[in-house]
């Protein structure tokens, strides 16, 4: 305040210590008292830090001289705002509930309010959210706050804020996504009976992921509680997908040489980077043969194969068994003897040695079946004869090479005709005068 009340105001100063303040972005001076007898002055100091600490003095001029004020001191009081610390990204599937914890330290201050927002608006402990305040009129705490049945209107920004008598401190985003869009996954049908042992099946499911593309897609096998991943194995497993890094896909198992052992439920298993979608189907064999025991007899000429079942069939004077293959009086029988075979082998303690030794024959067989004679390829046969091209510049080519022997060929034959024709003339000449 300034009172004068002979003359007016002609000078107003500040200083900090004994250096001039002057208006500006730090400082800002104002009041009322320029060119009057009395009026106000104020000094607005910005962005107060540790180095505006000092003493402040107000320094007034008229015409009869300069007074000073008495030193106005500052100090700065520090802010010990509460410390917070979180997980900023949560994923979250469609009706599953999510925790998200909050921790708070205030080593100089206990935390005298805890609250959680998403966007701009308070949240409120209910059924939507559970709210836990642990902390709260202590110096440390870990508040959580659920939020149960989720929605996708539940994805968003979320913060956790605390207070202390210093004032209020606000955590980083907290970012909730939820994973709507899983692949929708389907299996037809949904159960396979009747399966013929020691035939083949194919499983075939189909994958729509609308969002996002299809990041991996695999089989499994459960039997007994136990999963199996079912891969592409030489004989047995046959898998082909179609669609992987897009938004839809076909994915088939092939099971070769099916036998008891394969009755179980499978699973096709596609994900993105929503998560992870499956249907599943059953396989079940076909009851038609209850075989109690086989008997089989093979000679040098000719062999006598007995097969019993629950109503005994004898059959005699078959054809010897070679190579993987028999021929019988009853086709049921036989592909039950080719079954019986493999399931041995597959069953058996052998060692890999051993059991390519058992195969020899039908795995010579395969080899025959399976290797090409190179003489009779196409490409061999292509190789011995000449094929007419009609394109523009193959028959340009091949009139340049003829043009290019006929030039030489001509050139030489008007020579030597030449000399011929001089030749004869010499002899007419010679017999002439002789």
């Amino acid at each position: 305040m300034i009172d004068t009340p002979h003359h007016e105001v002609e000078v107003i100063q500040w200083k900090k210590e004994n250096v001039e303040i002057n208006d500006g972005s730090k400082y800002v001076i104002s009041g009322n008292a320029m060119y009057k007898l009395k009026g106000n002055t104020t000094l607005t100091i910005n962005n107060v830090q540790s180095s505006d600490i000092g003493d402040y003095f107000c320094n007034v001029e008229n015409k009869d001289g300069m007074t000073y004020s008495e030193a106005i001191t500052l100090n700065i009081h520090a802010l010990h705002l509460p410390s917070i610390s979180v997980q900023t990204t949560y994923n979250a599937n469609i009706g599953d509930s999510e925790t998200f914890q909050c921790t708070i330290s205030s080593p100089q201050h206990v935390i005298t309010d805890i609250s959680w927002t998403k966007g701009s608006v308070k949240l409120s402990a209910g059924t939507k959210y559970t709210i836990s305040n642990n902390g709260l009129s202590q110096n440390n705490g870990v508040p959580t706050l659920t939020i149960n049945n989720i929605q996708s209107s539940d994805s968003g920004i979320y913060n956790c804020y605390a207070d202390n008598q210093d004032g209020q401190n606000k955590s980083l985003d907290i970012n909730l996504h939820v994973k709507e869009h899983i692949p929708i996954v389907s299996i037809l049908p949904t159960s396979i009976a009747n399966t013929i042992i020691g035939g083949s099946v194919t499983l075939t499911c189909t994958i729509t992921s609308s969002v996002h593309p299809l990041t991996s897609v695999s089989w499994t096998k459960n039997i007994a509680g136990a999963s199996q991943i079912l891969s592409t194995v030489l004989l047995k497993y046959t898998v082909v997908t179609v669609g992987l890094n897009q938004n839809s896909g076909t994915s088939t198992l092939l099971i070769n040489d099916v036998s008891s052992s394969d009755e179980a439920n499978y699973f096709c298993i596609a994900e993105n980077e929503d998560g992870v979608a499956s249907s599943s189907t059953t396989l079940q064999m076909s009851p038609q043969i209850t075989t109690k025991e086989t008997t089989t007899e093979i000679t040098t000429e000719e062999t006598t194969t007995e097969t019993k079942t629950e109503e005994t069939t004898t059959l005699q004077k078959t054809s010897t068994v070679t190579g993987g293959s028999c021929t019988c009086h009853s086709e049921t029988v036989c592909t039950a003897l080719k079954v019986f075979r493999w399931a041995y082998l597959k069953d058996s303690n052998l060692t890999f040695e051993e059991m390519k030794e058992e195969m020899k024959e039908y795995l010579d067989e395969l080899k025959s079946n399976l290797t090409v004679d190179k003489k009779t390829t196409t490409a061999a046969i292509r190789r011995k004869i000449s094929v007419r091209d009609l394109r523009t510049s193959a028959v340009s080519l091949g009139a340049s090479g003829i043009v290019l022997l006929i030039i030489p060929t001509v050139f030489i034959f008007t020579l030597d005709l030449t000399r011929f024709i001089q030749y004869i003339q010499n002899r007419k000449r010679t017999n002439k005068y002789k």
